[in-house]
């Protein structure tokens, strides 16, 4: 149950299995898990319809945020229901909270990947059954590269298998922690949550985790899962420590290599090719990022690639893939 301002809303990051507590009712709203406005609702606003289509909670209530009925409540996991009659809000747990967005979640989605699978083919070289390897997008180009020739986009493929070398082959480090911190910082960020983050990384370096135990962990950890405010402080912490982990070596020189080799000093793109997208009911638009590359310099691929990784733990991302119930693990 989160207290926050309509400028908030479009600022911060909230999620599907938050309830909010706002002055008055805003524009737009993201999927969240309820609302709860100070001020009387139009029946007919925007908001007010897309509660009704997805299902959530909408109530007003005269002087919502200090209601003895709300006001200790406040950012603490809450059941909330509204009936005609009238509604209640009651403290819960995590294992009651969890067993209700279970209910709620389409079936659950486990990721296909092949992690044995290394090297850095070239698009001619790959097909459709080399999705659990480089991922759905990755094979369809080399399907159509195969069919089409040159007319396709020319190209290669770096597997899954080397995104996982890159989380076990790298510690959490002291410095590390400062700059996922220095990233948290960003305006519009819940600065407690930066601080639980930054003990969360700074746990993990003492303790000597490499980059994927220390994202299993999080993966496990309630406080993590109840609490969007640490989610987003503690994902953008781990997107800082991707990036600012080396690609272990030989891959790094193998890469620029191959970025050399197929297109020399032009400028290339590094797309996203997870196993969580270009799938036949998750097409997952828009969730990954991409980024220019080269073969060499500032821009050289085994840097910039980093950045596609990360970007596979933004908020936005990580939200989408909970609320389709897919296993972020995998």
């Amino acid at each position: 149950l989160r207290l926050v301002t309509p400028a908030e809303v479009t600022a911060g990051a909230l999620s599907y299995r938050d309830i909010l507590v706002l002055p008055r009712l805003p524009n737009d709203l993201p999927l969240v898990g309820g609302t709860i406005t100070a001020e009387p609702q139009t029946p007919l606003a925007h908001v007010n319809l897309l509660a009704h289509a997805r299902g959530t909670p909408n109530l007003y209530l005269l002087d919502a945020p200090s209601d003895p009925r709300v006001a200790p409540l406040l950012d603490t996991l809450v059941r909330f229901e509204v009936v005609r009659s009238g509604f209640s809000l009651e403290p819960t747990t995590v294992e009651q909270a969890e067993e209700f967005w279970a209910a709620r979640a389409p079936a659950r989605y486990v990721p296909e990947r092949d992690l044995d699978f290394v090297g850095l083919p070239r698009f001619e070289e790959l097909g459709f059954a080399d999705t659990p390897r480089v991922g759905s997008k990755a094979a369809n180009l080399g399907e159509l590269r195969q069919l089409l020739g040159d007319t396709a986009p020319a190209g290669f493929a770096i597997p899954f298998s080397a995104y996982q070398a890159h989380l076990t082959g790298n510690p959490v480090t002291a410095s590390g922690c400062g700059e996922a911190r220095a990233s948290c910082e960003d305006p519009g960020r819940d600065a407690p949550a930066c601080d639980w983050a930054e003990r969360r990384c700074v746990a993990g370096s003492d303790a000597g985790q490499s980059l994927a135990a220390y994202l299993d962990e999080l993966l496990a950890d309630a406080e993590f899962l109840e609490d969007s405010r640490r989610r987003d402080a503690a994902l953008a912490g781990l997107r800082a420590l991707i990036e600012a982990a080396p690609v272990p070596s030989p891959l790094a020189e193998e890469l620029d290599a191959r970025v050399a080799e197929l297109f020399a000093d032009q400028s290339v793109k590094l797309r996203s090719s997870t196993n969580v997208e270009d799938l036949a009911d998750f097409n997952g638009a828009g969730l990954y990022e991409s980024y220019r590359a080269a073969a060499a310099g500032d821009e050289r691929a085994s840097s910039v690639v980093r950045k596609v990784w990360s970007s596979a733990w933004s908020f936005a991302a990580y939200e989408e893939r909970a609320w389709w119930n897919v296993d972020q693990s995998q």
